[in-house]
């Protein structure tokens, strides 16, 4: 009699489906994880959808015609104009690597013009995405890197401007976004860590 030592073929095969089967439940679960919508002036924290609502303390300070815009999920504070002291931003919850968070931003004043402009709907961010990755900005950068806003000691904080516009056919909401994205894009020389 011969005996055989190992797995089956059989054996492989339904190793490799109960792998496969656990790393999908994994994965829809990560990718139906609800993300957190924040006012970043107010600290108001509201779940999208039919979650229920719930409220932070205020971690935003206002400063003469500058505001102080707390992203605690970066790490980050960056001072905004009054002009877009309204802004919100939502942690994305899918994100390609381990290592990076991020938010999509936009304002009050603009999902008010132009509601497709909310970050929590499957319209394009209206201003963009601040990402937060550990270590050194690349020195040889792709698209996914984005635009180094600002390089600390152990990580970066990067911009990827948005691909479309969230107000295509509202021209007022689209001159709102393009004035309001502009004092995004000024504002962002403030980021500092905190």
């Amino acid at each position: 009699m011969k005996h055989q030592h190992g797995f089956s073929t059989v054996g492989i095969i339904t190793l490799l489906l109960v792998v496969v089967a656990a790393v999908t439940v994994t994965g829809v679960a990560v990718f139906h994880k609800p993300s957190v919508h924040k006012d970043a002036t107010s600290g108001t924290q509201t779940q999208p959808a039919a979650n229920s609502s719930s409220s932070a303390p205020s971690s935003a300070s206002t400063v003469s015609t500058q505001n102080q815009v707390v992203i605690p999920e970066l790490g980050i504070t960056l001072t905004v104009p009054n002009a877009i002291k309204d802004l919100q931003y939502t942690a994305v919850a899918k994100v390609s690597a381990q290592n990076v968070s991020s938010v999509d931003l936009t304002t009050k004043s603009l999902v008010t013009a132009e509601p497709a402009c909310d970050t929590t709907g499957a319209s394009p961010s209206a201003f963009g995405r601040l990402s937060k990755t550990n270590g050194q900005y690349p020195s040889d950068p792709s698209l996914a890197s984005g635009r180094l806003v600002k390089q600390f000691s152990s990580f970066y904080i990067s911009y990827v401007a948005p691909q479309a516009s969230c107000a295509v056919s509202n021209a007022n909401a689209e001159t709102l976004l393009e004035s309001q994205r502009a004092d995004l894009q000024a504002a962002l020389s403030s980021v500092q860590a905190g």
